[in-house]
């Protein structure tokens, strides 16, 4: 509040009128022009009056007399007549006070017009339907205050989430879930989702590839040509043994006399497995389906050999059994945890990533209502069915309302509000009162002096 006095705002009506009769608080007010016109009727219903003592005998006098008569008398009819509406005037009690006593068929009638004719179905219908809910919708999502909070609403609801997870509680769920679900697998589908997973978008060649190239960097370095010379020698030392001295001497002269060379033997194997490595790593070779076709005919064969199924049945068992499942999820838990908390502001955080992540997705779902027409028309049917759900409780609310505002209102305030909009349409009444009167009692007058001077 600023200290300032409210502004009281006067009540409407007609300027040119001034003085109305009452205010809502009772307060009497100034004369307005009915009230002057009255006041004018008595004056010269009094001049008239003495004018007619004074000169008897002259028709000018009694003319004006009825005329001021007249005027006096339809003056204060029609006053008692407006008056009566609001009020008992000079106490006269019988069907007077008209607005008050039918207050509860007053407030029946204005409440009835509030809701069926103001506010009724069609026109809230007609209006609902020629209003443009979903763009008023869609505008008020894709703005960037509502953007904005939307995201940071999800972020704080996501973080309240990963605060509120019990890590312990959760690892040994999630612990007992993969036993259970590794436990109910058997070896022969295991086999098969492997396959359908390298079959899907050339996984199996894309990894044959890499494979072959780490094998092919590992095999060109001149240790591998020195172990493979060493392997080599060490085949020759055996076969030399199993043969005897005499091939020993043999493979010794032959070795001296340069016919045989394990270096150079072992050069040659080293590119004639680097060629093979090539034409593996290389796209849609024949080695390298060969090498597919092979490995899927044994990975079938595994998951029907009864050694190969028992051996995977006692293996997984041991590993259920011996791999610390809780305590690993545990630490992923925790370390997850603390990075979606942490401070958004830190480079390359999960925080970070997440935060953004959720800004896409909010940007993509928001797109999806410029792009999607199903997801449009449906949008069109909840805002319209909410909106006209909104609007005949509000109907029903707004003549509860006008009933209950009514039934609060005093007496003068009910008169007031009604005398406030009629009241230019009541003073006009009660001059014409006054004006007719006085024509009425002219017309009488003449009505009155042609049969005495016929009779």
């Amino acid at each position: 509040m600023d200290g300032k006095k409210p502004t009281v705002l006067p009540a409407p009506g007609n300027d040119s009128l001034p003085g109305k009769s009452a205010g809502p608080d009772g307060e009497r007010r100034g004369l307005n022009n009915a009230d002057k016109t009255l006041l004018l009727a008595a004056a010269l219903f009094c001049l008239a009056l003495w004018i007619r003592f004074r000169y008897p005998a002259e028709l000018g006098a009694r003319v004006f007399l009825f005329c001021a008569e007249a005027a006096l008398v339809g003056g204060v009819a029609d006053w008692f007549a407006v008056t009566a509406l609001f009020e008992k005037p000079l106490g006269f009690p019988w069907h007077t006070a008209i607005l008050p006593q039918r207050r509860p068929e007053f407030m029946v009638a204005a409440t009835r017009l509030i809701q069926q004719d103001f506010f009724s179905r069609r026109r809230l219908f007609s209006l609902l339907e020629s209003y443009d809910w979903r763009g008023t919708l869609i505008g008020w999502l894709q703005g960037d205050l509502v953007r904005e909070r939307l995201r940071n609403a999800l972020w704080r609801r996501m973080r309240q989430y990963a605060l509120a997870v019990d890590c312990h509680q959760a690892a040994e769920r999630i612990a007992a879930s993969l036993r259970h679900e590794a436990l109910l697998v058997p070896l022969p589908e295991i086999l098969e989702r492997l396959a359908a997973w390298l079959r899907a978008k050339d996984n199996d060649r894309r990894l044959l590839a890499q494979a072959a190239a780490y094998l092919r960097r590992r095999a060109e370095t001149p240790a591998a040509r020195a172990g493979i010379a060493a392997i080599l020698e060490e085949v020759q030392e055996k076969k030399l043994e199993e043969m005897g001295p005499m091939a020993r001497f043999l493979a010794s002269m032959a070795q001296a006399a340069g016919i045989v060379d394990t270096e150079a033997l072992a050069g040659l194997i080293q590119q004639e497995a680097l060629a093979v490595l090539d034409e593996v790593a290389a796209p849609d070779s024949e080695l390298q389906e060969q090498l597919r076709t092979l490995f899927y005919q044994q990975l079938a064969l595994c998951g029907r050999d009864p050694a190969v199924v028992e051996a995977y049945a006692t293996v997984r068992e041991q590993l259920l059994q011996d791999l610390p499942l809780t305590e690993t999820i545990e630490a992923a838990l925790c370390s997850l945890r603390e990075n979606l908390t942490e401070d958004t502001g830190a480079a390359d955080g999960l925080a970070q990533a997440a935060d953004k992540l959720i800004g896409n997705e909010l940007a993509r779902v928001l797109a999806l209502f410029d792009e999607d027409e199903a997801l449009q028309q449906r949008i069109d049917e909840l805002a319209y069915d909410i909106a006209a759900r909104s609007a005949l409780q509000a109907q029903a609310m707004i003549g509860l309302i006008a009933r209950e505002v009514m039934s609060r209102m005093t007496d003068e305030h009910l008169n007031f509000i009604v005398r406030d909009k009629i009241e230019p349409d009541l003073i006009w009444i009660r001059m014409n009162g006054s004006i007719v009167g006085a024509i009425i009692g002219l017309g009488l007058c003449a009505v009155l002096e042609i049969f005495r001077l016929f009779l």
